[in-house]
Protein backbone atom coordinates (compact mmCIF):
# COMPACT_ATOMS: atom_id res chain seq x y z
CA UNK A 1 0.00 0.00 0.00
CA UNK A 2 1.20 3.65 -1.27
CA UNK A 3 2.08 6.18 1.95
CA UNK A 4 -0.39 8.81 0.33
CA UNK A 5 -3.33 5.56 -0.20
CA UNK A 6 -2.31 4.88 3.41
CA UNK A 7 -2.72 8.80 4.81
CA UNK A 8 -6.23 8.32 2.89
CA UNK A 9 -7.66 5.92 4.62
CA UNK A 10 -6.43 6.96 7.82
CA UNK A 11 -8.06 10.85 7.25
CA UNK A 12 -11.10 8.30 6.29
CA UNK A 13 -10.85 6.64 9.63
CA UNK A 14 -10.31 9.83 11.39
CA UNK A 15 -13.51 11.02 10.24
CA UNK A 16 -15.50 7.93 10.66
CA UNK A 17 -14.61 7.70 14.29
CA UNK A 18 -15.50 11.53 14.78
CA UNK A 19 -19.07 11.17 12.97
CA UNK A 20 -20.02 7.54 14.62
CA UNK A 21 -20.35 8.85 17.53
CA UNK A 22 -23.12 11.53 17.78
CA UNK A 23 -24.83 8.90 15.22
CA UNK A 24 -24.80 6.16 18.23
CA UNK A 25 -25.75 8.99 20.65
CA UNK A 26 -29.19 9.71 17.74
CA UNK A 27 -29.76 5.71 18.14
CA UNK A 28 -29.72 5.59 21.81
CA UNK A 29 -32.09 8.31 22.09
CA UNK A 30 -35.48 6.79 20.77
CA UNK A 31 -34.84 3.30 22.30
CA UNK A 32 -34.46 5.27 25.96
CA UNK A 33 -37.02 7.00 25.29
CA UNK A 34 -39.62 3.67 24.46
CA UNK A 35 -37.78 2.04 27.70
CA UNK A 36 -37.99 4.65 29.97
CA UNK A 37 -41.78 6.43 28.84
CA UNK A 38 -43.26 3.93 26.37
CA UNK A 39 -46.02 4.84 24.73
CA UNK A 40 -47.94 2.31 25.33
CA UNK A 41 -47.36 -0.55 26.75
CA UNK A 42 -44.39 -2.86 25.93
CA UNK A 43 -44.43 -6.93 26.72
CA UNK A 44 -41.46 -8.53 27.78
CA UNK A 45 -39.96 -9.71 24.64
CA UNK A 46 -40.11 -5.96 23.02
CA UNK A 47 -38.73 -5.07 26.32
CA UNK A 48 -35.96 -7.65 25.46
CA UNK A 49 -35.61 -6.75 22.21
CA UNK A 50 -35.51 -2.85 23.24
CA UNK A 51 -32.49 -3.35 25.82
CA UNK A 52 -30.44 -5.68 23.28
CA UNK A 53 -30.34 -3.06 21.11
CA UNK A 54 -29.53 -0.15 23.56
CA UNK A 55 -26.75 -2.65 25.17
CA UNK A 56 -25.43 -3.24 21.63
CA UNK A 57 -25.42 0.46 20.69
CA UNK A 58 -23.78 1.24 24.09
CA UNK A 59 -21.01 -1.67 23.55
CA UNK A 60 -20.26 0.00 19.96
CA UNK A 61 -20.03 3.27 21.43
CA UNK A 62 -17.44 1.95 23.91
CA UNK A 63 -15.32 0.38 20.77
CA UNK A 64 -15.49 3.49 18.75
CA UNK A 65 -14.30 5.74 21.36
CA UNK A 66 -11.45 3.10 22.08
CA UNK A 67 -10.06 3.01 18.36
CA UNK A 68 -10.30 7.02 19.02
CA UNK A 69 -8.32 7.31 21.72
CA UNK A 70 -5.86 4.56 20.23
CA UNK A 71 -5.75 7.10 16.74
CA UNK A 72 -4.74 9.94 19.02
CA UNK A 73 -2.47 7.96 21.02
CA UNK A 74 -0.64 7.03 17.59
CA UNK A 75 -0.34 10.79 16.46
CA UNK A 76 0.81 12.21 19.93
CA UNK A 77 -2.07 14.19 20.75
CA UNK A 78 -3.01 12.65 24.14
CA UNK A 79 -0.41 14.09 26.29
CA UNK A 80 0.70 11.93 29.23
CA UNK A 81 2.58 13.30 32.49
CA UNK A 82 4.56 10.31 34.23
CA UNK A 83 4.42 10.92 37.79
CA UNK A 84 6.25 8.81 40.48
CA UNK A 85 3.41 7.22 42.17
CA UNK A 86 3.01 3.95 44.39
CA UNK A 87 2.42 0.81 43.24
CA UNK A 88 -0.32 -0.03 45.88
CA UNK A 89 -1.95 3.53 45.25
CA UNK A 90 -1.59 2.98 41.47
CA UNK A 91 -3.47 -0.77 41.24
CA UNK A 92 -6.17 -0.04 43.62
CA UNK A 93 -8.65 0.88 42.12
CA UNK A 94 -8.19 -1.60 39.07
CA UNK A 95 -7.97 -4.00 41.28
CA UNK A 96 -11.10 -3.07 42.72
CA UNK A 97 -12.53 -3.43 39.49
CA UNK A 98 -10.73 -6.41 38.49
CA UNK A 99 -12.64 -8.19 41.98
CA UNK A 100 -15.44 -7.43 41.09
CA UNK A 101 -15.71 -8.74 38.11
CA UNK A 102 -13.91 -11.63 38.71
CA UNK A 103 -16.77 -12.58 41.19
CA UNK A 104 -19.27 -11.70 38.61
CA UNK A 105 -17.18 -14.53 36.11
CA UNK A 106 -17.26 -17.41 38.73
CA UNK A 107 -12.90 -16.55 38.95
CA UNK A 108 -11.34 -16.83 42.09
CA UNK A 109 -8.35 -14.25 42.19
CA UNK A 110 -5.56 -13.26 44.48
CA UNK A 111 -3.67 -10.03 44.66
CA UNK A 112 -0.01 -9.65 46.53
CA UNK A 113 0.91 -5.97 46.05
CA UNK A 114 3.79 -5.03 48.55
CA UNK A 115 4.24 -1.62 49.55
CA UNK A 116 7.57 -2.07 50.01
CA UNK A 117 8.66 -1.38 46.22
CA UNK A 118 9.95 1.71 44.08
CA UNK A 119 7.42 3.86 42.38
CA UNK A 120 6.90 3.59 39.00
CA UNK A 121 6.85 6.74 36.86
CA UNK A 122 3.45 6.54 35.28
CA UNK A 123 0.64 9.31 34.38
CA UNK A 124 -1.85 8.72 37.12
CA UNK A 125 -5.14 8.71 35.02
CA UNK A 126 -4.18 6.98 31.86
CA UNK A 127 -1.78 4.26 33.41
CA UNK A 128 -5.28 3.02 35.89
CA UNK A 129 -7.20 2.46 32.85
CA UNK A 130 -4.86 -0.06 31.38
CA UNK A 131 -4.24 -1.99 34.16
CA UNK A 132 -7.86 -1.77 34.23
CA UNK A 133 -8.00 -3.30 30.78
CA UNK A 134 -4.91 -5.90 31.49
CA UNK A 135 -6.93 -7.36 34.22
CA UNK A 136 -10.34 -7.65 32.66
CA UNK A 137 -8.30 -9.34 29.83
CA UNK A 138 -7.16 -11.94 31.77
CA UNK A 139 -10.22 -12.30 33.96
CA UNK A 140 -11.53 -13.07 30.14
CA UNK A 141 -8.95 -15.68 29.76
CA UNK A 142 -9.52 -17.43 33.20
CA UNK A 143 -12.68 -20.04 32.77
CA UNK A 144 -15.10 -20.27 36.28
CA UNK A 145 -13.53 -22.22 39.17
CA UNK A 146 -9.77 -20.72 38.36
CA UNK A 147 -8.18 -18.81 40.01
CA UNK A 148 -6.68 -15.29 38.80
CA UNK A 149 -2.76 -14.20 40.60
CA UNK A 150 -1.92 -11.04 40.40
CA UNK A 151 1.99 -10.72 41.99
CA UNK A 152 4.29 -7.69 41.79
CA UNK A 153 7.85 -7.57 42.51
CA UNK A 154 10.85 -5.41 41.85
CA UNK A 155 13.31 -6.29 38.91
CA UNK A 156 16.80 -7.13 39.95
CA UNK A 157 18.71 -4.59 38.73
CA UNK A 158 15.87 -1.85 40.01
CA UNK A 159 14.92 -0.05 37.46
CA UNK A 160 11.74 -1.63 36.83
CA UNK A 161 8.37 -3.02 38.44
CA UNK A 162 6.69 -5.73 37.43
CA UNK A 163 3.64 -6.94 37.07
CA UNK A 164 2.56 -10.14 36.84
CA UNK A 165 -0.89 -11.78 36.08
CA UNK A 166 -1.14 -15.89 35.79
CA UNK A 167 -4.48 -16.01 34.38
CA UNK A 168 -6.41 -18.96 32.29
CA UNK A 169 -4.50 -20.70 28.95
CA UNK A 170 -8.11 -18.87 26.92
CA UNK A 171 -6.94 -17.41 23.54
CA UNK A 172 -5.78 -13.29 23.65
CA UNK A 173 -7.85 -12.30 20.75
CA UNK A 174 -6.91 -8.68 19.60
CA UNK A 175 -8.54 -6.27 20.87
CA UNK A 176 -9.44 -2.31 20.51
CA UNK A 177 -9.36 -2.53 24.25
CA UNK A 178 -6.23 -4.59 24.75
CA UNK A 179 -4.62 -2.57 21.58
CA UNK A 180 -5.26 0.81 23.56
CA UNK A 181 -3.71 -0.63 27.14
CA UNK A 182 -0.58 -2.19 25.32
CA UNK A 183 -0.14 1.18 23.81
CA UNK A 184 -0.60 3.17 26.97
CA UNK A 185 1.91 1.34 28.43
CA UNK A 186 4.46 1.22 25.89
CA UNK A 187 4.07 5.58 25.57
CA UNK A 188 5.34 5.18 29.21
CA UNK A 189 8.45 3.66 28.99
CA UNK A 190 6.54 0.36 30.11
CA UNK A 191 6.52 -3.00 28.27
CA UNK A 192 3.85 -5.93 28.08
CA UNK A 193 4.53 -9.44 27.27
CA UNK A 194 1.37 -11.88 26.87
CA UNK A 195 2.21 -15.45 27.31
CA UNK A 196 -0.23 -18.56 27.30
CA UNK A 197 -0.80 -18.79 30.80
CA UNK A 198 0.70 -15.20 32.28
CA UNK A 199 0.91 -11.32 31.12
CA UNK A 200 4.10 -9.50 32.19
CA UNK A 201 3.56 -5.34 32.63
CA UNK A 202 7.35 -3.72 33.55
CA UNK A 203 7.04 -0.58 34.38
CA UNK A 204 9.90 2.48 34.94
CA UNK A 205 10.84 2.59 38.62
CA UNK A 206 12.07 4.76 41.80
CA UNK A 207 13.02 3.79 45.23
CA UNK A 208 9.88 3.23 47.79
CA UNK A 209 9.05 1.23 50.70
CA UNK A 210 6.79 -0.55 53.30
CA UNK A 211 3.95 -3.95 52.03
CA UNK A 212 0.30 -4.82 50.97
CA UNK A 213 -1.45 -8.11 50.71
CA UNK A 214 -4.88 -9.01 49.36
CA UNK A 215 -5.84 -12.26 49.24
CA UNK A 216 -9.44 -14.13 48.49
Amino acid sequence: MTTDRSGTYLRLLEDLLRILPAKLEESQLPIHILLDSPFGELNENQEELLGAARNAIESADIEVRRLRKLLDLERGAVSMAQQPTGVAELMRAPLAIAAARAEKAGVSYRWNVPVALPRVLADPTHMPEALTSQLGIAIGRTAPGETLLVEVREVADGTRVAISLSHGGGPNSLTADGLLAQRTIELQGGTIADGARATIIELPAERLSAAWNITR
